[in-house]
């Protein structure tokens, strides 16, 4: 069965579909991002833990943010222009859940509706394998960001 959400962007509305991945941790990207997300969903993976990848770039792309107990979004330039991208923010809002944002390109800053939402928010900046597992204090990004997933997931069930 396929649900559909019409959320309000600015000038239009977006028919966001909502997928039936049900994980903790949602993965989602757009196509610039892909490398990065694949990277992090491996990690997840090897560690065991319950975790989905989404591509909203994709015609008829699905967002299961409904059914994730963590949003993780890949942020890129592409997703900061993609509809079904923002329609996945808000709803992910909406729904209270954890967002958990990784910035995936260098150089590059949020300038619209992202820069707004992530506002005040933990972020991760992991553009590549090298970035990702660099030593960075007594630690690396990507074991910081497991560790800021693993707390918000639990935090969710506090609320």
């Amino acid at each position: 069965m396929i649900f559909y959400s019409q959320i309000e962007n600015d000038d239009n509305s977006v028919n966001l579909i909502h997928g039936e991945n049900a994980s903790a941790i949602l993965i989602c990207t757009a196509n610039d991002g892909v490398t990065v997300g694949q990277l992090i969903y491996d990690e997840f993976i090897s560690k065991n833990l319950s975790v989905a990848f989404e591509n909203l770039s994709k015609p008829n792309a699905v967002c299961s943010v409904r059914q994730c107990t963590v949003f993780v979004p890949i942020l890129s330039p592409e997703l900061e222009q993609t509809p079904v991208c923002r329609a996945a923010f808000k709803e992910a809002r909406r729904c209270r859940k954890p967002i958990v944002p990784v910035m995936a390109i260098r150089n590059w800053k949020p300038e619209d509706w992202i820069s707004l939402t992530i506002g005040g928010s933990r972020f991760f900046q992991i553009f590549d394998k090298e970035s990702a597992y660099k030593p960075f204090y007594d630690s690396d990004r990507m074991t910081d960001l497991c560790v800021e997933i693993e707390v918000s997931h639990e935090c969710q069930f506090l609320i």
